[in-house]
């Protein structure tokens, strides 16, 4: 594998810019940028480590990036309400037919739970659309409610010729045979949440809801990115150098392969 040069901020800021346009001023987007460079560089969501990783790649002082990074996870004028108007659109593309699911997933050690919208895809992994964090006191009674919250708010995202989907209660086997793809969020909860192999969110205390939705941006954004360019590393065919065995199908998901070849760059 040769290697020319590796993946620099102005490529994150570019691609921030490409998904929000002026619908976020260009500080904040630069802010977000930021946050998901820290991750990228760095093997947790925990701001500390973020700040880390953020330091590092960008020459900083570590007490200043890690400041930066706590005051946009505080900033409540980042909604996560308002972002999805550009990035759900931005995730959909040009489909006029998705498959959506609907699901929950437990932050037991912060009381919370995630209610997740996610995108089927082709290539092993649901992509994140929407999100909202819940303090388990105000679920009972209200699941049902958080849900046509955040399918209503969805709808208002999408444009009126794109068909919709939805593949809710993936636990049921009869939903999983008819859709085939609805298991694909539980790898992704996994992904995100698994401090061995993934992004480590399991390990990350944090105890306003809100907070934990503005974390959960930023680690949509950095997954995002290391999907695209696992994408792209497959296409020239970097994936045949992944493989110990000489199947022709793929054995490495997209996430994975954007997270080797990341690091391969850095």
């Amino acid at each position: 594998m040769k290697v020319t040069n590796n993946i620099k901020i102005e490529q994150v800021r570019d691609f921030f810019g490409e998904v929000f346009d002026n619908s976020i001023h260009k500080k904040r987007q630069y802010s977000l940028a930021d946050a998901a460079f820290g991750r990228l560089n760095s093997d947790s969501l925990r701001i500390h480590q973020l700040g880390e990783g953020l330091a590092k790649a960008k020459g900083l002082v570590k007490k200043h990036a890690t400041k930066k990074i706590d005051r946009l996870l505080s900033n409540d004028k980042l909604s996560i309400w308002d972002v999805a108007l550009n990035w759900v659109p931005y995730v959909i593309g040009n489909r006029k037919q998705i498959q959506i699911s609907i699901d929950w997933t437990s932050f037991a050690h912060d009381s919370q739970e995630t209610i997740c919208i996610n995108l089927l895809t082709s290539h092993g992994r649901a992509t994140p659309l929407l999100w909202k964090t819940v303090d388990k006191s105000q679920i009972k009674n209200n699941r049902g409610r958080f849900e046509d919250q955040l399918l209503s708010r969805l709808k208002e995202t999408i444009l009126d010729d794109v068909h919709v989907t939805v593949v809710a209660g993936i636990k049921n086997r009869e939903l999983i045979k008819l859709y085939g793809k609805g298991w694909k969020i539980e790898p992704y909860f996994r992904d995100i949440k698994d401090q061995r192999f993934g992004f480590g969110l399991s390990s990350t205390h944090i105890f306003l809801a809100a907070k934990r939705d503005r974390l959960l941006l930023i680690v949509a954004l950095a997954y995002t990115l290391l999907t695209l360019l696992g994408a792209a590393g497959k296409k020239v065919g970097f994936d045949r150098l992944l493989k110990v065995n000489t199947v022709k199908t793929r054995t490495h998901s997209l996430i994975c392969q954007g997270m080797f070849y990341y690091d391969y760059l850095r």
